[in-house]
């Protein structure tokens, strides 16, 4: 057995079922292998960027390793922004790269290239992935597959890419081959966790004003029961990140720069924060850190670099999110529930005197109620991907999910492009459930191609886009702080395609609306079993918020909302 067959087979025998990429000289035999294994197929794309953000989203809604397999040189750099996004949102992700052959990779290290296209993409990955391998020892070659498979799931999640030179792929593996085998590490110290809890339950019932804030780390841990099982339990408001909000149904809202007022307002009040597996990060946080919160904070991660970080945190534990929920819930059980009745009446409160400032069009459609409405008409398993802008925020704004709905974002990467190669990549790996992408016009030109590949495989996905014919939140930055140099966003550098001749060119249904009278019109594309494009259009300058309202009507309630979440440096 040559090393490619034995790559192609390992796949399967581990379960991975699709394999995304694109065509290349040097990956075409591992390509043609896994084209003659039943149950495991090579997903062509358009695009290499495409296919990993594809495979990060298939990841996502999986629960499985996405794999990507694409070319040396440019096929390599071209999925580097998919290993990015997978690092920075910890997504499970194994990239494979063929590689010029050995010879060429060897000779002449100095060199800047000695044969076709044989780029050292293991050094320019290795900060932007967990373990990263070139092979040129056929005989380590069970090893490291099995090595990055591994490490792209243990523990905090991540990219791993294992580079492989062609000639490499036709050598005979040997009979008998290392195989992996995980270290010990060392036994978590339950003891000192059980104390720690035991200190966590004092805390929580001593509380008036607690909130837990849950992060993306709920869903990679799949301890979404757990954490609903915890708010039942304890009666404490749950705020959610952008990465965790379609963890918890019913959250007062996402909290941080794309959040809502009363759930930063919520946050900022509270006397106790419970952080559950959030990075705390600036878009989380803000650039004034003293604004945050008032809270004591006790934050629970599986990475122990993201511990203590940012706040300054009265209890620390790192360990998996559904182990401690589950030691905490089972201590929980025999406690009894408090009220917080008025805690809970401040929050609500707050909600309902601050829900309208969330809808920033008076005239024309309003992008948050927009969104509101689409989330009411879809499915209750739909699975929802946006992109990167004006339209995240609102989107984050907007999204009421309900039941197993879900939210694919590139939240820390934050790379325009994203959703519809997002929206694939969740298609491909849930073929029963709806799957509406949202995108503003400029990250929706970014990956367009990838709407050939929609049409041949028939793939039935809703795209949305938020149409006002600009690069939105660049516009919007340069408004407010560059005296309305629209450099790169004026009509005569940036414009949007004719959408209607885009869907016309790739077999897609085409609906525009432009007024609020016109939103109930897409129940018939969203209803329909064949994909389309709802065009909406929107003002050019429509912006995330009226700033100036909210510092002239509410300077006092709302300043740290203004000031930690949404200061003048924010964009800058």
């Amino acid at each position: 057995m040559i090393a490619a067959t034995y790559i192609a087979r390992y796949l399967r025998e581990i379960g991975i079922k699709h394999v995304l990429g694109y065509d290349g000289s040097m990956m075409l035999k591992i390509a043609d292998e896994i084209s003659l294994i039943e149950g495991i197929d090579f997903i062509q794309g358009f695009h290499e960027q495409a296919s990993s953000f594809a495979a990060d989203a298939y990841a996502r809604v999986s629960g499985v390793p996405g794999v990507v397999l694409v070319t040396s040189g440019p096929g390599a750099i071209n999925a580097l922004a998919g290993i990015a996004d997978a690092y920075m949102d910890s997504v499970p992700l194994v990239v494979i790269t063929g590689q010029d052959y050995s010879n060429h990779v060897l000779e002449n290290p100095g060199v800047r290239l000695n044969g076709f296209q044989d780029l050292d993409v293991v050094s320019i990955v290795k900060p932007i992935t967990k373990y990263a391998v070139q092979i040129m020892d056929v005989n380590r070659l069970a090893y490291e597959l099995e090595k990055c498979f591994h490490i792209a799931m243990d523990g905090r999640k991540g990219p791993t890419l294992i580079d492989i030179p062609i000639d490499v792929q036709f050598r005979e593996i040997p009979k008998c081959m290392e195989h992996f085998c995980r270290k010990d590490i060392g036994k978590l110290d339950i003891s000192s966790v059980i104390h720690n809890i035991d200190h966590i339950i004092s805390l929580l019932a001593n509380a008036k004003k607690p909130v837990i804030l849950a992060g993306g780390g709920i869903r990679l841990a799949n301890a979404e029961d757990e954490l609903r099982e915890l708010a039942v339990l304890t009666n404490i408001p749950v705020v959610t990140t952008l990465n965790g909000h379609d963890a918890y149904e019913g959250a007062i809202g996402s909290s941080g720069l794309n959040g809502s007022p009363e759930a930063n307002l919520t946050i900022f009040h509270s006397d106790l924060l419970l952080v559950l597996g959030a990075r705390l990060g600036q878009q989380q946080v803000g650039k004034k850190v003293c604004e945050y919160t008032r809270a004591r904070v006790i934050h629970v991660d599986i990475d122990p670099m993201e511990l203590g970080r940012i706040l300054t945190e009265e209890i620390s534990i790192c360990m998996d999110i559904k182990k401690f929920l589950q030691l905490i819930n089972d201590k929980l059980s025999r406690e009894s529930k408090q009220e917080y009745s008025d805690w809970w009446e401040k929050i609500d409160r707050w909600g309902e005197t601050y829900e309208e400032e969330l809808f920033v069009n008076k005239e024309g459609i309003d992008p948050v109620r927009f969104v509101r409405r689409v989330c009411e008409m879809c499915e209750e398993n739909t699975i929802f991907t946006n992109d990167v802008g004006q339209n995240t925020m609102w989107v984050c704004q907007g999204l009421l999910l309900r039941r197993t709905q879900r939210l694919l974002t590139s939240s820390g990467y934050a790379s325009m492009g994203f959703s519809v190669p997002a929206a694939i990549g969740a298609k491909i790996a849930s073929p029963s459930r709806m799957v509406v992408s949202f995108s503003g016009d400029g990250g929706f030109h970014m990956n367009l191609q990838e709407l050939q590949f929609v049409k041949l495989h028939q793939l039935n996905i809703k795209f949305i886009v938020f149409n006002n014919n600009t690069l939105g939140l660049m516009r919007e930055v340069q408004r407010l702080y560059y005296n309305d140099n629209h450099v790169g966003s004026n009509i005569n550098e940036f414009t949007c395609a004719d959408l209607k001749r885009v869907a016309d060119l790739y077999d897609l249904q085409y609906l525009c609306i432009s007024d609020p009278s016109e939103i109930e019109n897409i129940t018939a594309i969203l209803s329909s079993p064949q994909a389309g494009i709802i065009d909406c259009r929107l003002s050019l300058n429509t912006c995330l918020h009226n700033w100036n309202k909210f510092k002239q009507e509410y300077p006092e309630e709302l300043e740290p909302f203004i000031l930690g979440m949404k200061d003048e440096d924010a964009f800058i």
